[in-house]
């Protein structure tokens, strides 16, 4: 299972975006944990360093300007030993479908950001070696392989 929703206790949503925010407000009540969403930058959370056990991400990096600054601002408010859950899309992990995707002018395609509101052309891997202090524990791709589901951990124990 990527997340088991009986063991959640609180839950924060951050969005930059007030339409998608008043969206998920809908929703709150409905939920057997509390519940509350915030307004904020991926790249700046307002939240204290190790706020929480678990950081999710649905479609998160794809659409930041800077993804790995966002990465290293998940990690800094997840607790050491938590862990961080990523849904992403990006190059295709396999050289020879990454090859394609090139070629064929599929990635990156330069209207995609604005019909989908996310980048295709992130390199999740990369971003996920560079995040000093995240360790990868799991990667699963869909699709072509260009879609990401990552298990990882805060490689800090306390």
């Amino acid at each position: 299972k990527f997340i088991d929703a009986s063991k959640v206790k609180r839950y924060v949503g951050v969005d930059l975006n007030e339409a998608m925010l008043e969206e998920a407000r809908k929703k709150l009540p409905q939920l057997p944990f509390d519940a509350r969403v915030v307004r904020s930058d991926g790249h700046a959370l307002p939240f204290s360093d190790a706020s929480f056990d678990t950081v999710v991400g649905s479609l998160c990096l794809c659409a930041m300007e800077h993804p790995g600054k966002a990465l290293r601002e998940m990690l800094r408010v997840c607790r050491p030993g938590g862990k961080v859950l990523l849904v992403e899309a990006g190059i295709a992990e396999k050289p020879i479908v990454r090859w394609g995707q090139r070629q064929l002018g599929v990635v990156p395609n330069p209207t995609h950001e604005w019909e989908f509101a996310y980048r295709d052309d992130n390199d999740v891997l990369a971003l996920l070696r560079a995040c000093e202090g995240l360790k990868v524990d799991k990667v699963q791709t869909r699709g072509m392989g260009n879609w990401y589901l990552v298990w990882a951990s805060h490689s800090d124990s306390e």
